[in-house]
């Protein structure tokens, strides 16, 4: 599998690690259950002089290695050892089932071609009332923010598609409207026309080709654009239609200065699906407007 990631002036994450940690593991001691975590790379959230934590990625830590030796932002030395290694990005079958008292994902839901299908996945490994811990960027104040957010079809019809690879819409979505937006920047003022110019501007044609290249070719752009509050909303809707077994257990805002959320998912199978939506909407409606300053140009 080739991951091919679409060019864009993308700055390094800047984080709260207590603030993070904190909303993400709310109510879970590490040291007293067993965790799985995806995609940590230099900086897990869960260390294993913490519990008992298992590490998974798409390739092994040697293949990471290689993949980052030329990328001057990643001490390739500080690569976690990878314990699990997706197979075409399914859960291998080293992931036993129904183990888990916690999984976490740091920005990884937005990549996932088939997030329904993955999200039950997921609660094949975990165990009962096991939880789901996800850090998800805000498309507000990302290079996304130009792209309109994921809508319940888009879900559902890669379900039904088994989709193991982005869509060439996806990829021809991102190549399009993918900006320069220096992450979080718009907290603090507005956003200048230079950053919302799209990088697909006068080039419609490269990106066609990318989106013909994606019927074969695996292009790691992001698949669901999100705020917080259509988040929450998909994921009320495909509770309603029974798509997935989480109930929200815990729901953070993207904090003022920062660009991600948190969702921390309770596996409840024994919950009705329309009793699991109603929370889901309730947060929704919780979620804050945005910066003052949310606005195309200034």
């Amino acid at each position: 599998m080739r991951f091919l990631r679409i060019p864009s002036r993308r700055p390094s994450f800047h984080v709260l690690p207590g603030e993070r940690r904190g909303a993400l593991l709310a109510g879970i001691d590490p040291g007293g259950s067993r965790g799985l975590e995806f995609g940590p790379l230099t900086s897990p959230l869960v260390g294993r002089q913490e519990g008992a934590i298992e590490y998974v990625d798409h390739a092994t830590s040697e293949e990471l290695r290689e993949k980052y030796a030329p990328d001057p932002n990643v001490d390739v030395a500080a690569i976690v050892a990878v314990d699990h290694v997706l197979e075409s990005g399914r859960l291998p079958a080293s992931i036993p089932m129904a183990a888990y008292g916690y999984v976490i994902a740091c920005h990884v839901f937005e990549h996932l071609p088939d997030p329904l299908g993955w999200l039950a996945e997921i609660a094949t490994r975990l165990e009962p009332g096991g939880r789901l811990c996800l850090a998800v960027p805000d498309k507000r104040f990302t290079f996304d923010r130009l792209r309109e957010p994921t809508r319940l079809a888009e879900w559902v019809e890669a379900l039904l598609e088994h989709r193991r690879r982005p869509s060439p819409r996806s990829v021809f979505d991102a190549a399009m409207l993918s900006v320069s937006l220096p992450l979080a920047v718009t907290w603090s003022r507005p956003a200048s026309r230079a950053e919302l110019r799209p990088q697909g501007e006068g080039q419609a044609g490269w990106a066609l080709g990318l989106a013909r290249r994606a019927a074969v070719e695996y292009f790691d752009v992001h698949c669901s654009v999100f705020t917080p509050a259509s988040c929450l909303e998909l994921l009320a809707e495909t509770a309603e239609l029974d798509l997935h077994p989480f109930a929200l257990s815990g729901f953070g805002d993207t904090p003022r200065g920062n660009f991600e959320f948190f969702l921390q998912l309770l596996l409840a199978k024994e919950q009705p699906g329309p009793a699991r939506a109603r929370a889901f909407r309730e947060a929704a409606e919780s979620a804050h407007a945005g910066s003052p300053y949310d606005r195309l140009a200034g």
